[in-house]
């Protein structure tokens, strides 16, 4: 195997967009953060739950394997260089060298830093040391099954060849093993592990270091460190199937990375034969490019029946979407609706029929300017609202239909002049932001209530300053107002009061809808109400669930979070109850984030939904959940990780039948009988859609011959035909098979010979630079006037090659299904082929794998590791209590309250405030 050079980096490539890796170069970084932690224990002897405990601990970050592996790949470049200077004697590896590579980690774990535990004490004499142990025997077993498999993975291996990421980790995990292991893991691992944990008791003081298995939990962590215990469950992960499914995903995603390398240089060859392990998800349309809806976790019987309603921002196609739960695309507005981003869609009553709303507008610095949206279920525009009064437009916060579609409640973030002085602003007037809500009358735009927040709370109940956070505005001038209340969300009950929910003072109000007072405060500065069993802060969403003379039900999303000042370990959904007599209120219920670790500075929103499970978007995270009554994770999901936001994810059963007819694509390599046509067919938005009928001609006019009737699958469905035919068209069918429209007639593209080895059976990719391969500075062609370039039109008959179809509309009479098609005779030679090349392809496939199954079982001894799986118990025995009784929303065993108070937000308040 080469050796590499840390200083050879090659750059990213640009093709590399279905994995998330980073590309930082560490020999340019430097030390930023004190090295505390070293913890020498082996991998696979929990590194992996420890690294999440010393995170969740403070020390942040901890570089473990996967901050090479999986994150920032560049970095195995450095470990190779730091294995040879160590192992062969090339080069040097000093402090110098460890600051670059763990320059911004006050921790460090897992292998390889392992096999360097003299130079790393050495480095840093000042950290503590924690030593992780188990039985060697249940290790060995464990490294064989898991890491030791990805060194010897005939499939990993070939991968190195080609993916960017994949070519600087495998070489440096074998160096690793050749060299720590002596070459020889599977008769010499369990030597080298004992010899491992001797050097290191040699190389420490006793005061210094912490023999710690991951089974103690927090305990002799903490007190070893010197840290207070969490009040959460000690992390647990990555067992052996978790392992192994994430070896084989990023396997597949780099794959992928590399075959759209060599398409987009040339390399048809390899991206064929890349391809053909894989399966690509990409959409005829040209125009559609929407954010990828990644599902982790599903219980598919467990779920609420609905869509998914999504306003992801940030993204190349910003704009509402509708998916399913299996993660497809519904319905793609982008575009549809004006420009800027969508927020907050909704299925919403709208003179008596289901209708979409959302807010519409263009992003400011934590706020919109924009209007509201009303759409009907094809999918156009039937209303804007707008707030009244002569005040700015509205805000992307809130815009809700009420009163059964006659009015709307809207948001309007407005600058004001104000006296800052108290805030040391003393040189002149300052400037607020002024949170503002109104009532509209849909269709006079009438303002038929109104609420200013300064005509009734203070801005010294604020908990966010001027200056003090990337939204908050310094007060200076109308471009940057101080943001001190920062209205997020509005409800309204059946007695005409209102409930709002204030960000920056960590409140929720309750407002009368006569005169606009306070009547009740919950939470904040000033509350009305005592706080039994929860805290929250920086919170969103607030939703009246249910109220009477007595008591309150609602619920709120809890960030617990701003991206600078921190309450709560995670964010969380919450039901409360509030006792209007004892003047108390009680969290009935916490929806947890998977793994209890997931913190939104921003965004965010819980929904109850009709079967009582609990819809959760996890703000700027662009993480969705659902859960059961009790509190059971069901879903799990994103868009886009780490990419884009999205401000609310909600969840409604929907019946969408656009105006629009199904799109159509059609694709074959050669215009001969033994080409194949590829079929592509969507209909953006239908949701009544469930099987497709394909029908093919030899020319415009028909007669159409029906091909063949498939069920839709996702968005896009294909078809392959083995024959080749000129023209075609769709048709859409609903369960009972009734159609509910038909594409327009579409001409099948054929590439022209020259383009013919660049493109596969069924599909053609795109071009990327003028010329063939290794041609010089090759410039477009220009080719002489009047020439025929468009295949499908005929001069002196243009008219005849289009029918545009429409939703519903009856189709041409097509031709006996028993009919002969185009070179039909000689169409059977093709499957012939193709099922003899697959049962040849099936065999190699088994004895392959029936060879290294034999190779793998002489390899492995002993157990496997397991690790314990941490499940949400549901609490019973209240199913029989009234919905105001407090112990029917309570959970039979209150857990800890992890929370900080309040008040520890306010440490820069002004004396004179």
């Amino acid at each position: 195997m080469s050796l590499m050079h840390a200083d050879n980096l090659a750059p990213q490539p640009v093709t590399d967009i279905f994995t998330s890796d980073t590309c930082i170069d560490r020999r340019k970084c430097h030390r930023t953060v004190p090295m505390k932690v070293l913890a020498l224990g082996v991998g696979r002897t929990g590194t992996a739950s420890l690294r999440k405990a010393l995170e969740r601990l403070g020390y942040v970050k901890c570089y473990h394997m996967m901050s090479a592996s999986v994150e920032n790949p560049p970095d195995c470049l450095m470990w190779h260089d730091a294995l040879c200077a160590k192992y062969d004697g090339v080069g040097e590896f000093g402090r110098k060298e460890w600051d670059q590579l763990l320059g911004d980690c006050q921790a460090v774990c897992d292998w390889p830093a392992c096999a360097f535990a003299k130079e790393l004490i050495e480095a840093y004499p000042n950290a503590k040391v924690i030593l992780s142990t188990r039985d060697v025997d249940s290790w060995h077993a464990s490294v064989m099954k898991t890491v030791f498999w990805r060194v010897t993975d005939p499939e990993h291996r070939l991968v190195s060849h080609f993916s960017w990421a994949a070519s600087m980790y495998y070489p440096m995990l074998n160096k690793f093993f050749e060299t720590f292991f002596r070459g020889d893991f599977p008769n010499k691992g369990k030597q080298v592990y004992l010899d491992h944990v001797e050097e290191v008791r040699s190389l420490v003081p006793p005061e210094r270091l912490l023999e710690y298995q991951i089974k103690d939990g927090w305990g002799p962590l903490c007190e070893f460190l010197g840290e207070e215990v969490p009040d959460t469950p000690f992390p647990r992960g990555n067992d052996m199937a978790d392992f192994f499914n994430r070896c084989r995903t990023r396997n597949r995603r780099q794959m992928m990375n590399a075959a759209l390398q060599a398409v987009t240089m040339g390399g048809a060859l390899l991206a064929t034969g890349v391809a053909a392990a894989m399966v690509f998800k990409r959409f005829s349309r040209p125009d559609l490019y929407p954010p990828v809806f990644t599902v982790e976790q599903s219980v598919p019987h467990k779920l609420s029946p609905g869509y998914i309603f999504l306003g992801p921002y940030e993204a190349d196609n910003s704009g509402p979407y509708i998916y399913d739960t299996e993660g497809n695309l519904v319905w793609s507005g982008w575009g549809n609706s004006g420009p800027g981003n969508a927020h907050g869609m909704h299925v919403c009553k709208y003179k008596g029929a289901n209708h979409l709303c959302f807010f519409q507008g263009i992003q400011q610095n934590g706020y919109c300017r924009g209007h509201g949206v009303i759409m009907d279920n094809r999918y156009r525009i039937v209303k804007t609202v707008t707030p009244g009064g002569g005040i700015a437009a509205g805000d992307m916060h809130e815009f809700r239909l009420v009163n059964d579609g006659k009015t709307a409640l809207m948001t309007v973030y407005q600058q004001r002049q104000f006296d800052m002085s108290l805030w040391n602003l003393r040189t002149g007037m300052g400037w607020l932001m002024e949170s503002v809500f109104q009532e509209i009358d849909v269709e006079t735009n009438q303002v038929l209530f109104e609420w200013r927040s300064l005509d009734h709370v203070d801005p010294s109940m604020s908990y966010t300053y001027p200056s003090s956070t990337d939204t908050s505005g310094t007060g200076f001038e109308p471009r940057s107002p101080w943001d001190y209340f920062h209205i997020n969300s509005v409800d309204k009950n059946r007695d005409g009061d209102y409930l709002i929910s204030s960000r920056h003072t960590s409140c929720i109000y309750k407002i009368s809808g006569k005169d606009g007072s306070v009547l009740w405060r919950l939470h904040g500065a000033n509350p009305s109400f005592k706080n039994i069993n929860f805290s929250f802060s920086q919170q969103h969403d607030a939703r009246w669930l249910g109220e009477n003379a007595t008591h309150t039900l609602l619920s709120l999303y809890n960030n617990g979070y701003n991206g600078f000042n921190q309450t709560h370990p995670y964010s969380s959904g919450m039901t409360i109850l509030i006792d209007h007599v004892a003047k108390v209120a009680i969290q009935t219920r916490e929806y947890k984030p998977l793994n209890d670790d997931m913190l939104s500075s921003s965004q965010g929103n819980m929904q109850v939904l009709p079967n009582r499970n609990v819809f959760i978007g996890w703000g700027n995270n662009a993480y969705i959940s659902e859960h059961d009554e009790q509190g059971n994770l069901v879903f799990w999901g994103y868009i886009d990780k780490d990419k884009i936001m999205n401000y609310r994810a909600l969840k409604f059963e929907w019946e969408g039948n656009p105006i629009d007819v199904p799109a159509l694509w059609t694709y074959a390599k050669t215009n001969d009988g033994f080409s194949p046509t590829t079929f592509y067919v969507s209909w953006n938005g239908a949701t009544r859609v469930k099987h497709w009928r394909f029908y093919g001609a030899a020319n415009s006019t028909g007669p159409y011959e029906l091909l063949r009737q498939v069920d839709k699958r996702g968005f896009e469905t294909m078809y392959t035909n083995s024959t080749f035919y000129p023209w075609s068209y769709a048709e859409a069918l609903d369960g009972q098979g009734r159609v509910l429209g038909k594409s327009r007639n579409q001409f099948t593209f054929t590439p022209s010979p020259d383009l013919q080895g660049y493109c596969a059976d069924d599909f053609c990719s795109k071009a990327v630079a003028y010329g063939l391969p290794g041609e010089g500075d090759p410039k477009p062609f220009i080719p002489p006037v009047g020439i025929n370039s468009v295949p499908w039109i005929d001069p002196d008959h243009p008219e005849s090659h289009y029918n545009l179809g429409q939703p519903g509309a009856a189709a041409p009479s097509p031709a006996p299904q028993g009919g002969k098609g185009i070179h039909a005779q000689t169409g059977w030679i093709v499957p012939m082929i193709a099922v003899a090349l697959a049962a040849i392809g099936v065999f190699l496939i088994l004895r392959v794998s029936r060879r290294k199954r034999h190779l793998q079982r002489a390899k492995e001894r002993g157990s496997s590791e397991s690790l314990n799986e941490h499940e949400t118990k549901a609490s019973t025995g209240a199913a029989g209590l009234r919905w105001w009784d407090w112990r029917r929303w309570v959970d039979a065993q209150d857990e800890p309250h992890h929370y900080f108070p309040l008040s520890e937000q306010r440490p820069h308040r002004h004396a004179n405030s």
